[in-house]
């Protein structure tokens, strides 16, 4: 009896294996979407190329905008190094001039992070594009410069380790809106941070907080 009953249950658990097979060789035999593909592309290359890009990045963003902070105070005061805005302040700088310092070394940022992957290499910054990384919609096509800047922005904005500028422009809402500001803003900067690190290395698509906000998707183009 109790072989009768195995056999009926063999029987009964056939058909529901053999759907399985049909459906598994179905979805195999399915062309794979570009977002599929990406995938198993950004599986095939390891994390730490995407961070060794990142420091690499990190560092040219860093040269290209503390300089415009640094440079004026160096030649200004005869080879004193600046540490904070509030001593061009103490200098006699005028705080108009202080924030057009402050514009400057921003928009080298964004040529930094915008421009020089729209302009110069499509889709990378030197960090990427010595790591074999291209930065691209998530629907294969080219970042665009709006959407490289809403990006860039984003790092600015809630992800303020990321980019030594942005070190500069909350010196300057400290100065203009207090310390109580500058504390909130930087609380929200590491959080943003921590998020987007763990969005990176966690998540199947390797997705940083930047890139799910302006749509884009770093994978490598080799």
């Amino acid at each position: 009896m109790a072989k009768k009953r195995k056999k009926q249950q063999v029987r009964k658990q056939q058909p529901a294996a053999k759907r399985q097979v049909v459906e598994e060789a179905e979805v195999a035999s399915q062309p794979k979407t570009w977002g599929d593909r990406m995938v198993e592309q950004l599986n095939a290359w390891p994390l730490m190329t995407r961070i060794l890009a990142f420091i690499i990045d990190f560092i040219c963003g860093a040269v290209a905008t503390v300089a415009v902070i640094a440079l004026p105070y160096y030649f200004m005061t005869g080879g004193k190094t600046v540490s904070t805005l509030s001593d061009y302040l103490e200098a006699g700088v005028s705080m108009p001039v202080v924030v057009l310092l402050v514009l400057v070394a921003l928009f080298f940022s964004w040529c930094y992070y915008v421009l020089i992957p729209t302009r110069v290499w499509p889709g990378q910054t030197l960090g990427k594009h010595l790591g074999g990384l291209e930065m691209v919609m998530t629907d294969g096509s080219a970042a665009t410069i709006d959407t490289l800047t809403a990006r860039w922005f984003v790092m600015l904005i809630a992800e303020t380790p990321f980019m030594a500028v942005t070190s500069y422009v909350m010196q300057l809402v400290g100065l203009a809106a207090g310390n109580t500001v500058l504390s909130a803003w930087q609380m929200v900067g590491i959080a943003g941070s921590l998020i987007s690190l763990v969005m990176m290395i966690r998540s199947k698509d390797h997705r940083a907080l930047h890139d799910r906000v302006a749509g884009t998707w770093v994978y490598s183009d080799n």
